[in-house]
């Protein structure tokens, strides 16, 4: 969105054209505005906001001053649906200041193919999951030094294949054994039932990005070999699958098969782990139930409930 406004509502909405009579107490206020393609915002523990922008870019607003923490715009690949898509702060944010980030890297950036090149003919990349330390010496409004960290996608071929210009999926969130779920699309087009071989998949495939095998487009989400169409429960400190995983390899723990914990998913835009549910241990396997939603193709939605 353009320009847009991202709105506080301590009141029930309003309908327009519609007046209304709030209950006492409740009032409506613009907390920030100005935003180019906001994407969403949360809030830490001590009630300061963030949030980020399709664009790379990630603002912390603190008693409405609003500064930017983050800004990797020459990094990301803000194209039709792609872009700096997740975000999602440490449980233990306001003692570590760690913040992590889902986003499309730009061929470009990731290939080094030069600047001068075509949008439309450079689909095939993948997406990066990076970890960054903001500081808390300064209200967490820079980054600390050397601290960004990759945890999925530190090379092209260790990434997450993004074959297309759609369903890259990016949600995280912390469950509540302290591992962290990612929610990835099956990246394949929305444009025709795509079941492999189409010019962007094949790109990616002879750039090194994706496996001959898995370009099979939507069937990505079936394969185990991909990490494509699943959620991803992964370590937060070093990008590992968890032992407890259903596929888990000690011998590859940062295979996409040691990081799947569900598959066969389209676009699982968004996840929302069940309060009260799961343990606190990561090795009983046991994280708690999910709730995932799941982009249908023009038809039907879903939300499907993970419990296991």
């Amino acid at each position: 969105m353009k320009k847009g406004c991202l709105l506080l509502y301590l009141a029930l909405l309003f309908v327009k054209g519609q007046s209304q009579t709030l209950p006492s107490g409740f009032a409506q206020q613009v907390y920030a505005s100005n935003f180019n393609s906001l994407m969403g915002f949360t809030f830490d523990n001590s009630g300061r906001l963030f949030c980020w922008e399709k664009e790379g870019k990630v603002y912390v607003i603190n008693n409405g001053v609003r500064t930017t923490l983050l800004d990797i715009n020459q990094e990301v690949y803000n194209v039709t649906d792609l872009g700096l898509i997740g975000l999602v702060l440490d449980p233990n944010f306001l003692s570590n200041g760690l913040f992590y980030i889902y986003y499309i890297v730009d061929p470009k950036h990731l290939l080094n193919i030069g600047s001068q090149y075509d949008d439309a003919g450079n689909g095939g990349t993948m997406a990066r999951v990076t970890r960054y330390q903001a500081d808390a010496a300064t209200g967490f409004s820079t980054i600390v030094a050397n601290t960004r960290t990759i945890l999925i996608g530190e090379t092209a071929s260790t990434g997450i294949p993004c074959t297309s210009f759609f369903h890259m999926g990016g949600s995280m969130k912390f469950a509540k054994d302290g591992t962290l779920f990612i929610s990835v699309g099956d990246a394949a087009t929305a444009a025709n039932n795509d079941i492999g071989g189409f010019d962007y998949g094949s790109r990616t495939v002879s750039r090194g990005i994706m496996t001959a095998a898995e370009n099979i487009g939507s069937y990505r989400s079936q394969n185990l070999d991909s990490h494509c169409g699943k959620i991803l429960r992964i370590n937060a400190t070093n990008g590992n699958g968890i032992s407890s995983n259903p596929y888990y390899s000690g011998d590859s723990p940062r295979s996409p098969r040691s990081r799947i914990w569900a598959s066969g998913l389209r676009n699982p835009y968004g996840i929302l782990p069940i309060p009260e549910t799961g343990s606190h241990n990561p090795d009983e396997g046991n994280p708690g139930s999910l709730l995932i939603g799941d982009v249908g193709s023009i038809l039907f939605e879903e939300v499907n409930l993970a419990t296991s």
